[in-house]
């Protein structure tokens, strides 16, 4: 799907952010919204206003603690059955009836916290197929557009890849970061490794979309940084908490030497 040429006015849509060396805030939208929508047309939204309240709930726990308490993510639920919910650039989520149904608010929580991480941590924007991933998502809008839904996902499939692909380093990065950012919010960190464990079940240890990326962690991989994760948030956290408490007493040189500790392992947090 990918190596078939589209329409003038479908390259124009995402053709030119491929040939763009860095991604501005309107490309961003532009990314992302995209993929919702594709996203929502082949599977079909939920409706469900007792669902999204709760899923935005959740988002606004998990923002408020994050190191962009500002942001605003625009949430479409997904009448798909797999577990998955994944957030794209520009302030978009979704969020599959699978993942609504299958878990908890904490696990539900986690796994926005950790796809919001990658949109934090810009890790799309490090994707060195970018181009053909914008080229992808031309194809999928034009199959759109003649109402092939077959060309449709599988266009969309390999765009999936490409985009949310993330090298192993970014993974481990984003579960750290998700962590954070859930503990912050007072989520039971056991959610995460919950998460992780009920998936491996579901998916095995690399999910199937994922199979052409060598790089991408296991499961179990991930499960046993996540641990390791959890007792060095405890205490970084403890260390950020007491810097606090040390600048507020006009103790600035301990303060300072306090965050700093706790910057080692979170050099992207604020």
């Amino acid at each position: 799907a990918l190596s078939v040429a589209t329409p003038a006015l479908a390259q124009n849509v995402y053709g030119h952010i491929a040939r763009t060396h860095a991604l501005t805030a309107a490309d961003d939208f532009k990314l992302g919204q995209g993929l919702v929508r594709n996203y929502a047309w082949m599977h079909g939204t939920l409706q469900s206003p007792e669902q999204q309240t709760r899923v935005e709930g959740l988002m606004r726990r998990v923002i408020g603690a994050s190191d962009r308490p500002d942001l605003v993510f625009d949430v479409t639920l997904v009448d798909d059955e797999s577990v998955n919910a994944a957030a794209f650039p520009g302030g978009f989520m979704i969020v599959t009836r699978g993942a609504l149904e299958g878990m908890t608010d904490d696990q539900l929580a986690f796994v926005m916290a950790h796809e919001i991480s990658h949109v934090l941590l810009r890790h799309n924007n490090s994707r060195s197929n970018l181009d053909e991933a914008m080229h992808g998502l031309d194809a999928v809008t034009q199959a759109r557009s003649d109402e092939d839904r077959e060309r449709a996902q599988q266009a969309y499939d390999e765009v999936r890849k490409m985009v949310a692909g993330y090298q192993r380093k970014h993974e481990f990065e984003a579960d750290l970061y998700g962590l954070l950012y859930a503990v912050r919010a007072g989520i039971d960190p056991q959610a995460g490794i919950q998460t992780m464990e009920g998936l491996r079940t579901t998916v095995g240890e690399i999910p199937s979309w994922y199979a052409d990326y060598a790089s991408h962690p296991t499961f179990a991989d991930r499960i046993a940084e996540l641990k390791k994760g959890m007792t060095t948030i405890e205490e970084t956290a403890a260390r950020f908490d007491a810097g606090v408490s040390m600048l507020e007493s006009g103790r600035e040189d301990q303060a300072a030497a306090a965050f700093q500790e706790y910057l080692t392992l979170f050099p992207h947090s604020s």
